[in-house]
């Protein structure tokens, strides 16, 4: 079901969310483009503070999906909040881009030049001890470069007088339901206390179950919340996704354990893998205003007299909450999928020609298992490729570092970058490095490099490997065959590969099928005493995992 009036509750949530969950983001693939003159454009931001309260944190997110030109464009978002100058506080001194202040203090202007498909901007705010109570206007403006493609208003509202947190008297505890079958539905009934009193102005109860985010709010695949209750609608704030439930009847009933009088059901998806904790979803419950029911919630939009409400109905018992802090504002559902994996493999590359030849080399990637294999890591990718090149084989250029698909480090990163993966590698070395965040059951992705033959009759082989970039939290490999995650990069050694030599590598037999890979001669080759340099930019890694 749909609200009639837009939706700006759950700013909390969406931070909670934001802050603390540790799964992580989704590459949008060309069949999920996001128009360039209509990004996806997530705010978070709290609709009611107290003069001289706590801080609270605000995240712009700005998604321009798979056919954004990176590196080319400046990303943008200025918030104004219509209020006196001395009305609000911003904190910027933890922000990773240029934000700035305007000069009225209730302003803010956050800029990402060279920009990639996604951006990101987080800072912290509070009204000050000198905010005249009410509720002030605010704007948010998103531009790619010059131009505005994006403009949000609301609403926040400093009240006086109150407890800091008076809508929020609720304390949650989590939920974990295991052995999840993909494509099975889940119905979870978590439980939680109402440990203080109602605000004297709680108008309604609302609720919400929010969907799989990565630690800075990007939006995960594998489970989907569905809006069951004609008191329900789907999204939570101005995000589509979640559900949002309403509720008017209620008792204030403060030291009482409540559920729900029925299940939230998530859908999980058929091609997720497992095991794996697909859904690390929160819930919250809470109170709003009359004001804010109305103006934010679309008011009663439901029939009072429908038997398909959800409610509130008492309990006798509970685990109590798992994190203290974290409780008066959410809690936790874990959906852990069964066995289910998928199957990454690439294919045996014999690099033909003469000292001094230049090769391009296209080594597909492909999904033989059935399930997708998902992003789920705050990094450059869930997933990486990683080459040793073997004696006669001079690393030109990566071909691929220019597609959306792949992030790959600079020479400067590898050596960190295989101190990480030393145990889980079966290569002495990375020559190269790339990250890749997603490839879905079936599909192929291609990795395209570019070499220079030293010695034509080289007779050592190097190792090409397609692995996980993280150890999954529910099992060692979600991958259902690693044998084939290795391949030999031979040169001139066509029949070697081709018939399937036990020992062509030295190290390791010829793991991947053998195949014909795409080598094409490069359209120059250099000129005699002249030094070629590529010169890349790539992204630098990461100093902790």
């Amino acid at each position: 079901m749909t609200s009639p009036k837009p939706r700006r509750f759950g700013a909390r949530l969406g931070v909670t969310v934001a802050a603390s969950t540790l799964a992580a983001g989704a590459i949008a693939l060309p069949a999920s483009a996001q128009s360039v003159d209509d990004p996806d454009v997530n705010f978070q931001f709290e609709s009611l503070i107290t003069p001289g309260g706590e801080r609270s944190s605000g995240v712009i997110e700005v998604d321009f999906g798979p056919d954004f030109s990176s590196d080319t464009h400046t990303v943008s978002a200025n918030l104004a909040i219509h209020a006196a100058g001395d009305s609000f506080e911003f904190d910027l001194s933890g922000a990773v881009q240029d934000c700035n202040k305007g000069s009225l203090g209730t302003q803010i202007t956050c800029t990402r030049p060279d920009a990639d498909s996604y951006t990101f901007f987080g800072f912290d705010y509070w009204a000050n001890d000198l905010a005249v109570p009410g509720v002030y206007d605010y704007t948010l403006t998103v531009s790619l470069d010059s131009d505005e493609v994006e403009s949000k208003e609301g609403h926040i509202e400093v009240a006086d007088g109150l407890d800091p947190e008076p809508h929020n008297a609720f304390r949650h505890s989590d939920i974990e339901v295991t052995g999840v079958s993909p494509g099975d539905q889940v119905e979870v009934s978590p439980r939680f206390l109402q440990e203080d009193a109602l605000a004297e102005s709680a108008a309604a109860i609302v609720v919400t179950f929010g969907e799989p985010f990565a630690r800075i709010g990007k939006e995960l695949d594998g489970a989907e919340a569905i809006a069951g209750y004609d008191n329900c609608v789907d999204g939570i704030g101005l995000s589509d996704r979640g559900v949002t439930c309403v509720i008017t009847d209620f008792e204030d009933l403060p030291g009482t354990l409540f559920t729900f009088s029925g299940p939230m059901t998530y859908a999980i998806d058929e091609a997720a893998p497992g095991p794996q904790g697909i859904c690390q979803c929160y819930y919250s419950v809470s109170t709003v205003n009359e004001a804010t029911l109305e103006t934010e919630l679309g008011g009663e939009f439901w029939d009072d007299s429908s038997a398909n409400l959800l409610g509130l109905v008492t309990t006798d018992s509970w685990d109590g909450p798992t994190d203290e802090l974290d409780a008066p504002y959410s809690g936790t559902v874990t959906i852990v999928t069964a066995e289910h994996p998928f199957d990454l493999a690439l294919d045996d590359a014999d690099v033909e020609g003469e000292a001094g030849d230049q090769r391009t080399i296209t080594v597909p990637v492909v999904n033989n298992g059935s399930a997708d294999a998902y992003d789920r890591l705050d990094f450059y990718g869930t997933y990486a490729i990683r080459g040793q090149l073997p004696a006669g084989l001079e690393l030109i250029g990566l071909d691929s570092e220019d597609d959306q698909h792949w992030a790959c480090l600079d020479s400067d990163s590898l050596g960190h970058d295989y101190g990480n993966q030393e145990e889980r590698t079966e290569l002495d070395r990375f020559d190269f490095a790339c990250y890749f965040k997603k490839l879905d059951a079936g599909d192929t992705l291609d990795f395209t490099f570019t070499v220079e033959i030293t010695d034509a009759t080289s007779s050592a082989d190097g190792l090409i490997e397609v692995r996980e970039a993280y150890t999954p939290e529910y099992t060692d490999t979600l991958d259902a065959d690693l044998d084939d995650n290795v391949a030999v990069i031979g040169v001139n050694a066509g029949d070697l590969i081709d018939d399937g030599d036990d020992d062509a590598s030295g190290k390791l037999p010829a793991t991947g099928t053998p195949m014909t890979i795409l080598i094409s001669a490069a359209a120059a080759v250099l000129a005699a005493g002249a030094v070629m340099f590529v010169v890349m930019r790539r992204r630098k890694a990461a100093t902790d995992w």
